[in-house]
């Protein structure tokens, strides 16, 4: 099976025991993950794809959510909100405290 054109795959690990989170692509494909691996495609959208991800359900106790990407071109990351531990131009990484309605969002930008 091939990519879409002009998709570009992510992945997602939330590092948290017990969590689910909410991972919304471009404002409309909603998915839900927990601690295992998620991972799909979507349409890079006019060069880009925002990703805005909420925990659902979390212990309170600390600890990150990975998220990686890649397309069939080069892209660029771009951290809008949350509390980024490492970036790399297709992975970032947030520290989470576990709390509830905890939210990280960013973008991929297609060089």
């Amino acid at each position: 099976m091939h990519d879409r054109a002009g998709a570009v795959r992510w992945s997602s690990r939330l590092e948290l025991a017990g969590a689910t989170g909410q991972v919304v692509l471009n404002g409309r494909e909603v998915r839900f993950v927990d601690s295992a691996m998620a991972s799909g495609s979507v349409d890079a959208e006019a060069g880009r794809v925002r990703i805005e991800a909420q925990l659902v359900a979390a212990g309170d106790a600390p600890g990150a959510w990975r998220f990686e990407l890649s397309g069939g071109a080069p892209g660029t990351l771009r951290v809008i909100a949350g509390q980024a531990t490492a970036v790399t131009p297709g992975a970032v990484t947030f520290a989470l405290r576990g709390r509830s309605g905890e939210r990280v969002v960013f973008e991929f930008v297609l060089d």
